[in-house]
């Protein structure tokens, strides 16, 4: 009975025992698991302090969680020393190291961060201004689209048409009539008369109906040996040649009927005989005789009075193409404008930096002075005589000179140009002349008149041929120079040679700050276990 006795009591003082050492603050606790001291506690009972501890959890809930802000530091300082990727910043930190050896990697890690972050801005600031490379490629093709091929009479009106011959005088001022042409001709201020062209402008319609026909301009064509004639032409007004004529025009053709060739060299290509019709021609205003050629785009309006080329009568003109396509970059890396997104573009064409600046000044004109200088758009032609229209027309022509007129014309970003390389041979020659007048004065009445012996056949007839001179063309592309990609691995270079880290190392040290922050703000750290026992 003493024996029970004994056994019970010592059962409750065991149970004491466990109380106060879950209650004493010397137990040990080590990161990510708890640990309870209970060396003291009697190894003689029938319960372990395993299954004590057990059912103190069981009986109390989960255990409670607290820890000073310090303490909760000092862990996570050491746990980030112990598991970071990164080389500096751990001997800074490790506490365990001599303090001479902490100040030294302190320094190192300072002056190469300082390195970085020098570079790494040079870098970003590169980036930032968006700079750009010019690639430049070779690209060969079994067809290649033939471009549009212009062609003008450099005599804008026929005399026949006329009455009279008031066209063969123009004029400038202090007239009071409009039709004094001699007047006119008489007050040029030019000594060659070369201004004395600007003040004829007829209308749209004037042109249609009194400039040359493609009938009578154009007598022979044929492209890829293959017959054509003025029937595959398309006519538009041209304020300086009256009206031009066009090959391969896209937005005249049927959809996937553009012209396209396989074959290079002078035999091949556009070829055409062209009748100028000298005795058409209007005195002062027709100082040189051929015809004008532009070649350009498909899909671009010609403006043959600035970059065409001119062929003589009584020559055979070769005009050999290489063709090249320039890609630019829009915003933020430039400032070229998509072939939609101007408002000066000519209805159903794509738009071109001159095609812009002229609908521009055209625009402008009509708006400030209510007359146009050009046919482009429609609106009523300025008047010679007109003195209000004719000082209206000077300060616009000055602010458009000094790119005062805000006309947003920079380059398109997307373009075609053909480079023109240029032969010149006479032609015809004594004997082919007369095989050549058979064949022309068989097709055409007024060849047949006009035509009557070599010379005037060589006054009156130019022989063109365009062609390809390879089927290959270089692509001019002008991409990023820094792109993100390339930047982000500059960065990630740059943090690997300097400082030994990664975007890894990046995460680590910003997530190693916030638990610093959560640590010292919300006083909460790593938790510790509480173990409580009640008594029976």
């Amino acid at each position: 009975m003493e024996a029970k006795m004994s056994k019970k009591q010592d059962g409750v003082a065991w149970i004491f025992q466990v109380k106060e050492a879950a209650e004493n603050k010397e137990s040990e606790f080590k990161f990510g698991q708890e640990k309870i001291d209970m060396g003291d506690l009697p190894r003689d009972t029938k319960t372990s302090p395993e299954k004590m501890a057990d059912y103190s959890e069981k009986a109390y809930g989960r255990p409670d969680y607290d820890e000073s802000p310090k303490e909760g530091t000092r862990k996570i300082v050491n746990e980030f020393v112990d598991n970071a990727t990164t080389h500096g910043i751990p001997r800074v930190l490790n506490a365990s190291r001599p303090w001479q050896s902490r100040l030294f990697w302190c320094v190192v890690t300072l002056i190469f961060a300082g390195v970085f972050l020098f570079q790494g801005s040079k870098l970003v600031q590169s980036y930032i201004a968006r700079p750009t490379t010019t690639k430049i490629s070779l690209i060969t093709k079994s067809r290649l689209e033939f471009p549009a091929v212009t062609i003008c009479n450099l005599n804008m009106l026929r005399r026949s048409m006329l009455k009279g011959d008031e066209y063969d005088y123009s004029g400038i001022e202090d007239i009071e009539d409009p039709n004094d042409w001699e007047a006119l001709y008489n007050l040029s201020k030019g000594s060659d008369y070369n201004n004395f062209k600007n003040f004829v402008k007829p209308t749209k319609e004037e042109l249609r109906t009194l400039g040359h026909k493609a009938k009578d301009f154009i007598l022979q064509c044929s492209f890829d040996t293959e017959a054509c004639s003025y029937e595959n032409f398309t006519v538009i007004q041209n304020a300086e040649y009256g009206n031009c004529f066009v090959f391969n025009n896209a937005h005249k053709l049927k959809r996937g009927k553009r012209t396209t060739t396989s074959r290079t060299g002078s035999q091949y290509g556009l070829q055409l005989t062209l009748m100028v019709e000298q005795p058409e021609y209007i005195g002062i205003l027709s100082p040189n005789s051929g015809v004008k050629v532009a070649i350009k785009d498909p899909r671009i309006y010609a403006f043959p009075e600035d970059d065409g080329i001119e062929a003589a009568p009584g020559f055979a003109t070769s005009i050999g193409l290489t063709k090249t396509s320039i890609s630019r970059l829009p915003e933020p890396y430039g400032n070229c404008i998509r072939k939609h997104d101007s408002f000066y573009a000519p209805e159903k064409y794509d738009f071109s930096q001159r095609s812009c600046l002229k609908l521009c000044l055209q625009e402008t004109l009509n708006e400030t002075c209510s007359c146009i200088t050009d046919v482009l758009i429609d609106g009523t032609m300025c008047e010679v005589i007109n003195r209000e229209q004719g000082n209206c027309r000077n300060s616009v022509f000055k602010d458009f000179l000094k790119n005062k007129l805000n006309c947003d014309c920079s380059n398109a970003c997307s373009e075609t140009v053909f480079k023109p390389r240029i032969a010149i041979s006479r032609w015809p020659t004594a004997r082919y002349e007369a095989h050549l007048y058979d064949s022309l004065a068989s097709i055409n009445k007024k060849a047949a008149r006009i035509l009557t012996n070599v010379a005037q056949s060589r006054n009156n007839l130019v022989r063109l041929s365009v062609f390809y001179e390879e089927l290959n063309f270089e692509n001019v592309v002008e991409t990023p120079l820094i792109t993100v990609e390339s930047l982000f691995g500059s960065l990630g270079g740059l943090l690997g040679l300097y400082i030994g880290m990664s975007f890894i190392s990046v995460t680590e040290i910003l997530v190693f700050i916030f638990e610093l922050l959560r640590s010292v703000c919300c006083h909460k750290g790593y938790p510790s276990k509480h173990t409580k026992v009640s008594g029976r």
